[in-house]
């Protein structure tokens, strides 16, 4: 019997935790439906899509919002849809389920679905064009109760955690580079101390409220050891995204911390920095169900999170990590604080966390109930 042939289409030429997510569970999903990528030519995904022999095409769906841009893009894709005439077409993300809700009627007789992964404000003719797809997947309850109460039917969200790979710290292509300590790489003594923040440097994320954590935290003896590691990049050109890049910076040096604030922007060997760190923080406004929350599990590292979002799904407080108020460098400094003196806790929450993540968030029942669900889709 031949397989369901599923088109996956990815928007933007980034790889963050949606592109991840999706990837972790790529090699189970390519044993059970024929897949194809629809992408942008530059997208980091490609090496992973040409490893696993996986078909794809090139194309830029998001670019410019005008209705005759919109019709082009429409007819385009119709076009490739023909060729490849797919049973499932599926958006990894909010913006392409709303640009595939808006021209639903023209991927007929395809059933359309999309992740949701993130939790935003929608506008009424968003919250249409997402009611139009046959089926939405949430990455957590509470983004799938962030949709609902925007008017968003109930009956078409279905709950699929993301998934990870308890192995994920031992990824193969770290072994084909020399191990590096990236406390020799920063000229960091052995005894430094690494606290670790990995994402997006956009507003959303909190990272300004991490800085002034930190810099309460600096006339505490016990804290003289430690460093800040700022992992990622800024996405977005908006002026306002760029001014708050600017200002993490302004505020670094004019709390003179450019010697223990570290921003190493974008890097591919995150499972090898958070085996070297000596804590992940986390204090994101907003947060559907962080990866990054999974990674820091599997790889056995105590967690400080703001309770945002699907946070609370992963962190138990005060068993598998410290959960505080969002927005608030406050009560970010204070858990921080209290683990200073407490090696023992801190070992006790990584541990248990790992077991959680290990057992419950596991990239197997990801992938089967994503494929459950395109099945029982295809059979109505």
């Amino acid at each position: 019997m031949n397989l369901p042939r599923v088109l996956i289409i990815i928007e933007y030429p980034t790889r963050s935790g949606g592109e991840n997510s999706l990837l972790a569970i790529l090699k189970q999903l390519a044993n059970h439906v024929d897949l194809m990528f629809l992408l942008p030519d530059e997208s980091p995904l490609l090496p992973e899509l040409v490893t696993l022999g996986i078909n794809y095409c090139h194309y830029q769906l998001i670019k410019g919002d005008t209705q005759a841009n919109q019709s082009i893009r429409y007819t385009a894709l119709k076009t490739l849809l023909q060729e490849f005439d797919p049973h499932i077409i599926h958006g990894n993300s909010l913006s392409m389920g709303k640009f595939l809700g808006r021209g639903f009627t023209q991927l007929k007789p395809a059933i359309v679905t999309a992740h949701i992964r993130d939790i935003i404000k929608l506008s009424l003719a968003e919250v249409a064009a997402l009611n139009q797809l046959d089926h939405l997947i949430c990455v957590s309850h509470a983004t799938r109760q962030h949709m609902i109460k925007q008017g968003i039917n109930p009956t078409s969200i279905t709950v699929i955690h993301n998934g990870i790979d308890p192995a994920w710290k031992f990824n193969p292509e770290l072994l084909t580079r020399p191990k590096a300590s990236i406390r020799d790489e920063l000229g960091l003594p052995p005894t430094a101390k690494l606290a670790l923040f990995i994402g997006q440097l956009g507003l959303r994320k909190g990272v300004n409220h991490l800085l002034e954590a930190f810099s309460s935290l600096t006339n505490i003896s016990a804290f003289v050891p430690w460093h800040l590691l700022l992992v990622g990049s800024r996405y977005s050109n908006k002026n306002e995204s760029i001014e708050y890049e600017q200002s993490l910076h302004r505020f670094t040096k004019a709390h003179r911390l450019e010697q223990r604030i570290h921003f190493l922007g974008y890097r591919s060997d995150i499972p090898q920095i958070m085996a070297e760190s000596d804590l992940l923080v986390h204090p994101a406004l907003q947060e559907p169900l962080g990866r990054v929350l999974l990674e820091a599990g599997v790889s056995q590292l105590p967690i400080v999170a703001t309770d945002v979002g699907g946070t609370r799904e992963i962190i138990e407080h005060g068993v598998t990590g410290l959960l505080v108020e969002p927005g608030s460098p406050h009560a970010i400094a204070d858990a921080w604080k209290s683990l200073l003196d407490n090696p023992q806790f801190m070992h006790d929450m990584a541990d248990a966390s790992y077991h959680k993540v290990s057992c419950q968030f596991t990239t197997a029942p990801s992938a089967h109930a994503l494929l459950n669900l395109w099945k029982n889709l295809l059979e109505k």
